[in-house]
């Protein structure tokens, strides 16, 4: 008899049996050799394709996943761009700023520089208006006057909506804005202490307050000249 543990192909199994039937003289052992060789699980004889099988299957992305993964990376494209974009408004912004400061830095300087370069004897002034006269550089007798003055500004309107207005240094042909502001204001001072708004003599001291474009209080400099 064949063993009921060992595994038979159903159709091989039909024929031994007939054959058995017809020849019942062999013996079982020559029987067992025309059984069907066991077949044993395909992970057992080979355990790497099981491994292999389960990585495929574990590896790979649904529908879903993908289109959550690029909602993702999307939304961060988005907010990286508007942090950027963010910070590249305000490097300008400051850069602007900052170049706004240093001109009304440079008009304060070369005013300054004027007015003690020039003659004492030839002086005139008012609330917007500076006229100096200044001798030569080289000693000569020719002379020049300065005059420091307001000129509507060629610059778009500023942001508060007040016209912007440029502060002009005149010299002979020579015509220098120097800064850009929105109101400008001068002072003088004959006795140091007491300012007025106007002067027909070289003062002792002069106060200039402006509102330069952007800001949003005014800056005040005093000047002592003597």
């Amino acid at each position: 008899m064949i063993p009921k543990s060992t595994p038979i192909n159903p159709l091989f199994g039909r024929i031994a049996s007939l054959w058995c039937a017809r020849n019942p003289h062999v013996p079982g052992r020559t029987l067992r050799l025309l059984r069907a060789p066991p077949r044993l699980p395909t992970a057992a004889l080979h355990p790497e394709k099981r491994i292999f099988s389960s990585a495929l299957k574990s590896c790979g992305m649904t529908l879903v996943e993908i289109l959550i993964a690029l909602a993702i990376a999307s939304l961060m494209t988005l907010t990286g761009w508007r942090a950027v974009d963010a910070l590249q408004s305000s490097r300008d912004r400051v850069v602007a700023e900052a170049a706004q400061w240093q001109r009304v830095d440079d008009f304060f300087v070369t005013l300054e520089a004027d007015l003690r370069r020039a003659s004492i004897s030839e002086f005139s002034g008012n609330s917007d208006t500076i006229s100096v006269l200044q001798p030569s550089l080289d000693g000569g007798i020719e002379v020049r006057t300065v005059r420091y003055r307001l000129a509507p500004s060629t610059a778009p309107t500023a942001a508060n909506g007040f016209p912007s207005i440029d502060v002009v240094r005149e010299s002979g042909n020579e015509r220098m804005p120097l800064a850009e502001v929105q109101s400008l204001s001068v002072a003088y001072s004959m006795d140091g202490t007491a300012f007025e708004a106007s002067a027909n003599a070289y003062p002792r001291a002069l106060r200039i307050t402006m509102l330069p474009v952007g800001a949003v209080a005014p800056v005040e400099r005093l000047f002592a000249l003597r």
